[in-house]
């Protein structure tokens, strides 16, 4: 048993005397997204579950991406389709063919998957399904992302680019190419973070 002292107010306003007050009981209950499996009976309301707990565990804009990506998965599915059914090989293998055709960015299609992996693994731990879907456990629900090579200017470009640039346009991509500014960190620059006599910035 716990006790602590709230400040109370009198008619007036004023601060009165504290008021102990016993805290005999923890909070009870589970958050809405660790409810009983028996308790969630379609798909949707899973999803729901699914990124109230992402939410608890990241940040909102997290969240909102992993709702996008798992509403696009509930959105394929067949009507009146269950919770295991929407787990199973042929769904899922039919789901990733479809993200894997369409006229998507790379990226776009593997966090799509993987926010679908990622829905799966929750769904087993917490047995709202029986097994891992051996798409999912076998590492083949996935979107291969090809590494792009990046360009990059050489030394006698460089040169010939700041021979060419005047006094602003050559401060502007010193600073990009010495400190990794973008166009938002310069214009963010202020006065005070510049030292003009020993020409650094600080």
């Amino acid at each position: 048993v716990q006790t602590c002292a709230l400040p109370i107010f009198g008619e007036s306003g004023d601060r009165g005397a504290s008021l102990s007050v016993l805290a005999e009981k923890p909070a009870i209950g589970m958050p809405p997204w660790e409810e009983d499996p028996a308790t969630v009976s379609t798909i949707a309301k899973l999803a729901e579950k699914f990124v109230g707990h992402v939410r608890s565990e990241s940040s909102i804009r997290r969240a909102e991406n992993v709702r996008r990506e798992v509403d696009s998965f509930v959105d394929s599915l067949p009507d009146q389709c269950g919770i295991e059914e929407a787990f199973s090989g042929p769904v899922l293998a039919d789901y990733l063919a479809g993200i894997k055709s369409c006229q998507l960015a790379s990226g776009t299609k593997r966090n799509r998957i993987a926010s679908v992996s990622q829905f799966a693994l929750w769904a087993f731990e917490r047995d709202y399904i029986e097994s891992i879907p051996r798409l999912i456990a076998a590492k083949k629900f996935k979107v291969e992302v090809a590494a792009t090579e990046v360009s990059i200017y050489s030394d006698s470009e460089v040169a010939e680019i700041l021979a060419g640039a005047k006094d602003r346009e050559r401060l502007y991509i010193l600073l990009a190419l010495n400190c990794g500014f973008t166009q938002q960190d310069i214009g963010d620059l202020r006065l005070d973070e510049f030292d003009p006599d020993a020409e650094i910035g600080r």
